[in-house]
């Protein structure tokens, strides 16, 4: 009997007279008060592993193994016709006395439910086994049984008498000791019901099948997920229009650009049926299925194991329990190194998808409240017209998960993402897994690079192993045997078919060790082999690695095969490798041929040995797998710089091909892969690098004698990413234009060729190693028109052209080969000042170094002058930081030039504002100070220049200039004749005695009121200006003013306190003109808010400073006011 096992004190401690099953229906309504309290409240506990238990979903199963215990039916058998419900009391007495405080008693409420559920199992298998015949399997299975019941008993009556005791003893208990006794007694309970499965298989032969009928729906539903949905956010709607709501989805990811669906159908369809069940049926997997914390699973193991065909049977299995309305949709994504697919390896792009995901239950259904809360908020902020940001992304996820009761999440080929973006994915995971209130299941398959198993070694992990996928690998390899063979691909010609295709499927799959990738290519190169002798040698030497294997495959292409197919394969591994857009097969094909004879899908999949696939689904060409493009990348033959070079020669071969045709290069981009070229061609030839550039030479030049190749412009564009390509004057053949075009992109090794060409210089270039005939380009460029077109002239035209595109090094090359004399180089020297800065290009330095000081000439001083007041960039604010100012080089290299009014007057219109202005070609702001900065250092470099007042003027009025800088100005002007108009128009511009002081100190018949002194103090100026009055010798009669009793009226009216402060050492002097009344009078329209601003001791408190003022300063503005409104002096 399962009571023997008990002690009497536990005996004793429990209630034998319930009403046997009644007690069920009482617990689950209790156990389900208690899932909806913990439901409200987000309760959860973590566990010593740092699992997070959702406690909503733990007491779920407990409410699932009460229903299944009651579906079984009257239990009650003949040995105890009690004992069924005595064990579910017990559960219920602990689930009371637990339910006030769920949190602090996890460990108890956490076992609860693994009894309940061994419970149930207990009653199923009773019903099975324990009746009819006799036996002696059955005799040990019911004592394993009967043991099972007494642990259970003996756990929960110890869990009780722990619960019975005091509650300060308990506290302490539950401190120290109790945890650890409570899992001893857990831990016989699972070995016990180990013995108990394993007789109860023994017996399970013997045992009449129509009772295994009768209770199989049952017994499915013992093995089969909890049902994790909710009905409320089944009837969520968003009031979202159809349009609204696609186009919300397409925010946060666009299946156009990332068409996932696609993805997992495409590993699906390539899935053998039957196998990979190992993986489903595995106790880790299963119980990171079903388990109530959150978690991750991470499948691992080397390349070519299958990871990305089981991840997709994760999915499905995923997609299943939500079509059967278990769980929510789970929500996956197929990373891939691909460089034509890049969002598949963004982080950015991978959240999006999977937010997209979650955002509704189904596709057709309403999005849930995040989301729409998230874009309109975008929306109204005009942001959601582009993709989700990353960060928000991971907001919304989170927040999504919260919603439902189970997320599942499925990512494959994690070490496919950048190192940097595979920690950002998994710092997101940890967040989720930590941070969710509900149930989050992560399921993440990669190879075992170093980063990954670091971070997820701690997590629940399977390898994919020889032992584990053994089976799926001999079903592989013997199905896709005997495809080939009912192809007539394999074996077509065997006298021994049979005796053949068994020793082949021996054969390979015991060599394959868990790989299919090995496996399939083995396969494939058997199909070679027309004999049965040869097929019998290649099976006894077989190359034992995948990269090995590899490099068989590819000496065979390269040397097998004839020269047009080695190129046609070239072509296509390196269009493979560094497209940077997939291209449809069709559009494809045209950039692989080599001539006008398009080849055939089917051609090139020969061609390149199975090393290349047609992907039906998303109809793009593309490696078999991943290994296959690591395999090349690791070739010389396929370096960056060499792929990249072969890509451009690709696109290049098919301009040439469209310029037979008459095909001019607007129409491109409507054409196959025309609109690929626009936008990458530049990026492919400047990756290619100048060395690779020099090889495609003679195609360059067909595209750089082009009249219009502004399409190229693209995507890739200069640094400004505002430029586009440069047209050449109209009055140039085309032998010319590749000097210009090849300036606008930037070929500095093409240019100096066609310098060397126009020179006659035709033995000083090699390429790859071989020296170029120069007269080979002839069928390219008019080698003749384009030496005698180059004339000083042309050259002029051309320099100014390579500094309107920034490239100076280009006009160093002009002028080493000395096509640029000086006499034709003036208009380039005036381009080249007017550019903002010597950073921006260097053009300038250029000129100096080869002309020296000789080219700066009047109108290129103005002219730098006048670029300075254009230049753009940081630094401009205060005007100082003058570094890179042309003027600066110049002084710099020892230029000595003279400042004379006229020149001033040149640079400096003084008609109005509107006048200046237009002759700017700009607005005045902060960038004139860079103008004013480059005159100043002119000034201080001629020590004998000086400024006339009118210049000073003209910038008070239309520029924007420093404190110093008009200082530096004064200080070079004549001011002892300053007119009152003059002062009057400059004084307001002062900030500081330094510049205010010698307009008054030199000109005492200034004439100077009240009310004017006073708008100096604006613009917090005042006080440095005052002080420098009371100390100057000279400005006796501006004291007279600052010491008289209007003057202090208006500054209390206007709250000059900082002013008034200043002026308190001069009141000895003035004592007679500060009475008492005239105070009060002062202060009576002082409004409430200046009295609050008014400092409490703004003036010192000593005999020289009058009693009025003094008392005034030490009572402080809220005193002033109370006298105010009471009258009081």
């Amino acid at each position: 009997m399962p009571t023997q096992k008990l002690s009497a004190e536990d005996k004793a401690s429990i209630n034998f007279s319930y009403n046997k099953l009644s007690i069920l229906s009482d617990l689950k309504l209790e156990t389900e008060v208690a899932q909806q309290k913990c439901d409200e409240k987000r309760l959860g506990f973590k566990r010593r592993n740092g699992e997070k238990v959702i406690l909503r979903d733990l007491l779920g199963k407990v409410v699932k193994w009460i229903n299944l215990f009651k579906e079984v039916g009257d239990v009650a058998v003949s040995y105890d016709p009690g004992h069924a419900a005595l064990p579910w009391a017990l559960v219920r007495f602990l689930l009371q006395a637990t339910v006030g405080d769920i949190e602090k008693y996890d460990f108890v409420v956490e076992n609860l439910e693994s009894v309940s559920k061994c419970i149930c199992r207990c009653g199923l298998l009773e019903r099975l086994y324990l009746d009819g015949s006799a036996s002696t399997a059955k005799t040990e299975f019911e004592t394993a049984l009967v043991k099972l019941y007494g642990s259970m008993l003996l756990y929960l009556s110890k869990a009780k008498g722990f619960f019975d005791r005091k509650k300060s003893f308990r506290i302490i208990s539950s401190a120290f000791s109790d945890k650890k006794e409570f899992q001893d007694y857990t831990d016989n309970i699972a070995k016990d019901l180990e013995d108990v499965n394993q007789y109860a298989a023994l017996i399970g032969r013997e045992v009449d099948s129509s009772r295994y009928f009768e209770l199989k729906g049952i017994i499915e539903e013992f093995d089969s997920p909890l049902k994790r949905m909710s009905t409320q956010i089944q009837s969520i709607q968003d009031d979202l229009t159809e349009i609204k709501r696609r186009k919300a989805l397409d925010w946060m990811s666009n299946p156009e650009r990332l068409p996932y669906l696609k993805y997992h159908k495409e590993n699906k369809r390539q899935f053998l049926k039957g196998t990979g069940e190992w993986l489903l049926n595995d106790k880790v997997y299963k119980s990171w299925r079903n388990d109530s914390a959150s978690s991750l699973l991470w499948l691992h193991g080397i390349p070519g194991s299958g990871k990305s065909k089981l991840t997709s049977l994760v999915v499905e299995d995923g997609l299943r329990s939500s079509a059967k309305g278990l769980t929510p949709r789970p929500a996956f994504f197929y990373c891939s190194q691909n460089t034509a697919e890049p969002p598949r390896s963004d982080p950015g792009s991978m959240l999006g998808c999977i937010a997209r995901q979650l955002a509704n239950l189904s596709p057709s259904s309403a999005l849930l409240p995040p989301v729409v809360e998230l874009f309109e908020e975008e929306e109204a902020q005009g942001g959601a017209t582009g993709s989700l940001d990353i960060d928000d992304a991971r907001e919304l996820i989170l927040n999504l998960i919260n919603i439902y009761p189970v997320t599942t999440i499925i990512i494959d080929a994690l070490d496919e993402c950048s190192i940097q973006g595979r920690g950002i994915v998994l710092d997101f995971i940890q967040t989720i897994i930590e941070d969710a209130s509900s149930l989050v299941k992560v399921f993440v398959s990669s190879r075992e690079d170093g980063d990954i198993v670091f971070n997820l070694q701690r997590f629940p992990n399977l390898r994919i192993s020889s032992g584990k996928n053994q089976v799926d690998i001999e079903a592989f390899v013997e199905s896709e045997t005997k495809r080939l063979v009912r192809a007539g691909l394999l074996l077509r010609n065997s006298q021994r078919q049979q005796q053949l295709i068994e020793k082949i499927v021996i054969r390979v799959a015991a060599e394959a060790q868990g790989m299919f990738r090995w496996a399939s290519l083995q396969l494939q190169n058997l199909t070679e082999l027309k004999t049965d002798p040869d097929i019998i040698d290649r099976l006894g030497r077989i190359p034992p690695s995948l990269e090995e294997l590899y490099m068989e495959i590819y000496n065979r292409i390269i040397s097998s095969q004839g020269t047009v197919s080695r190129q046609i394969a070239q072509n296509v591994f390196s269009l493979l490798l560094r497209l940077r857009l997939d291209l449809k097969p069709k559009a494809f094909l045209e950039l692989v041929q080599l001539d006008y004879s398009l080849v055939t899908v089917s051609e090139m999949l020969d061609i390149c040995c199975n090393l290349v696939i047609l992907d039906e689904t998303i109809d793009i060409i593309r490696f078999a797998h991943l290994s296959v493009r690591e395999f090349l990348q690791n070739l010389p033959d396929y370096s960056a710089q060499r792929a990249h070079s072969i890509v451009s020669l690709c696109c290049l071969r098919q301009i040439d091909r469209w310029n037979g045709m008459g095909i001019m290069s607007w129409n491109w981009g409507s054409r196959g892969p025309g609109r690929y070229i626009n936008m990458h061609l530049r990026y492919h030839l400047e990756k290619a690098g100048a060395h690779e550039r020099l090889g495609l030479v003679e195609y360059l030049l067909s595209l750089l004698k082009l009249k219009n190749i502004s399409t190229l412009d693209g995507a890739y564009g200069r640094r400004d990413r505002n430029w586009r390509l440069r047209r050449h004057p109209e009055n140039f053949g085309a032998s010319t234009t590749c000097l210009f075009n090849a300036c606008a992109l930037e070929y500095l090794e093409i240019f100096e060729l066609l310098l060397d060409i126009i020179l006659g210089y035709r033995s000083n270039w090699t390429i790859k190693e071989r020296p170029l005939n120069i007269d080979d380009l002839s069928l390219t460029v008019d080698i003749p028109i384009l030496s005698d077109s180059m004339d000083s002239e042309r050259c002029q035209v051309l320099a100014v052209h390579i500094i309107e595109c920034g490239n100076s090094r280009f006009l160093r090359k002009l002028c080493e080969k000395r096509l640029l004399p000086l006499h034709n180089a003036h208009k380039v020297v005036i381009r080249a000042a007017s550019d903002s800065s010597v950073e921006e290009t260097g053009a300038m330095n250029v000129l100096l170094d080869f002309f020296g000081l000789e080219c700066l000439t009047t109108d290129v001083i103005r002219e730098a002058i006048r670029s300075a007041y254009r230049r753009t960039g940081p630094g401009h604010e205060n005007g100082t930081d003058n570094d890179t100012l042309l003027v600066k080089e110049f002084l710099e290299r020892g230029l000595v030039f003279p400042i004379h009014d006229g020149f001033l007057g040149s640079i400096f219109p003084k008609f109005s504002k509107k006048i200046f202005e237009m002759c700017w070609d700009k607005p005045a702001g902060p960038n004139s100070r860079w103008a004013l900065e480059s005159i100043i250092l002119l000034l201080e470099a001629d020590l004998e220049s000086s400024v006339p007042i009118a210049f000073v003027e003209s910038v008070v009025n239309y520029m924007d200039f420093t404190e110093q800088q008009l200082q530096k100005l004064l200080c070079r002007c004549r001011l002892n004749d300053l007119s009152q108009k003059q002062f009057e128009t400059l004084a307001p511009h002062c900030r500081s005695w330094a510049t205010f002081g010698p307009l008054i100190e030199q000109n005492p018949h200034i004439f100077i009121d009240e009310v004017f002194f006073l708008g100096i103090f604006k613009r917090q100026r005042g006080k440095s200006i005052l002080e420098g009055v009371l100390e100057s010798p000279h400005c006796q009669h501006l004291r007279d003013i600052m010491l008289n009793q209007k003057f202090f009226d208006i500054l209390v009216q206007y709250s000059e306190w900082e002013t008034i402060q200043v002026l308190s050492p001069g009141f000895k002097v003035a004592e007679n003109v500060l009475a008492r009344g005239s105070i009060e009078s002062a202060v009576a329209d002082i409004s409430e808010e200046s009295a609050l601003d008014m400092p409490r001791k703004l003036l010192p408190s000593r005999p020289s400073v009058p009693r009025g003022l003094a008392s005034l300063a030490q009572r402080g503005p809220r005193e002033l006011l109370k006298m105010e409104r009471t009258g009081k002096q």
